[in-house]
């Protein structure tokens, strides 16, 4: 559509009798509307408008002020896309992460373990069946948690640790939880049924690392016996 030919006596007119009255700010954007509605603005400043400078200063600032936002707001909105954008692929990343790590677990036979350690979108962004949806909720229903796991064995944070490291009781699966303060940490989650299995073998256990921390005090005074006699 082309721009009509403006009846700029009267465009000035209106701009000056705004400013007159002291309506300034319905003046400016009068102005500026005026001069963003044709093409060629240098031309209808410089030989129709004739304003008075300082009138026609406030304009042309404002018009500045205009055009910045503007630009500001295009570099903003295309900062915006591409942000949405590298979240976009960051998420596909995730989830072919997600549904690679479930096909790994089901030819282990390890799915519904790893799903127990996911939130329920993050299960069907893996592409759960409803059997090993289900099969994950019962996983985490029974499952202990460090607090529980203490309580049945009777033992220490130091010894399940210990125990947990080396192998001898083994961590099912981890996921993260909210505490009531809101802060989000790593829970560690064991089989009711290994716990229950490893209460029988709590005392031996005990006996183990006595023992190996024994065994560790002989070899230490042995060096020093020996690193004595050399010197």
């Amino acid at each position: 559509m082309k721009n009509k030919v403006p009846n700029f006596e009267k465009i000035k007119s209106r701009i000056i009798l705004r400013f007159d009255r002291g309506d300034l700010d319905s003046a400016i954007k009068y102005g500026v509307s005026v001069v963003f509605e044709f093409k060629d603005r240098k031309k209808f400043w410089a030989s129709f408008m004739e304003l008075p400078d300082e009138y026609s200063d406030k304009i042309l600032d404002e018009c500045l002020n205009q055009t910045k936002r503007k630009e500001l707001r295009r570099v903003i909105s295309e900062k915006s896309k591409e942000v949405k954008k590298r979240l976009a692929e960051k998420n596909a990343a995730r989830i072919q992460g997600l549904r690679a790590r479930l096909n790994s677990c089901r030819r282990r036979g390890e799915a519904e373990v790893f799903l127990a350690s996911l939130t329920d979108q993050e299960k069907r962004e893996a592409g759960a069946t409803d059997r090993e949806f289900r099969g994950a909720i019962e996983i985490r229903k029974t499952a202990l948690r460090t607090s529980g796991v203490l309580a049945t064995l009777g033992c220490t944070l130091t010894e399940l640790n210990r125990w947990s490291e080396d192998g001898r009781l083994p961590v099912l699966f981890k996921r993260e939880i909210e505490l009531p303060t809101g802060l989000r940490v790593e829970a560690r989650l064991w089989s009711l049924e290994s716990v229950q299995k490893a209460s029988e073998k709590v005392e031996r256990w005990r006996q183990e690392d006595r023992d190996r921390i024994a065994q560790r005090r002989r070899e230490a005074a042995l060096r020093r016996h020996k690193k004595g006699d050399a010197g």
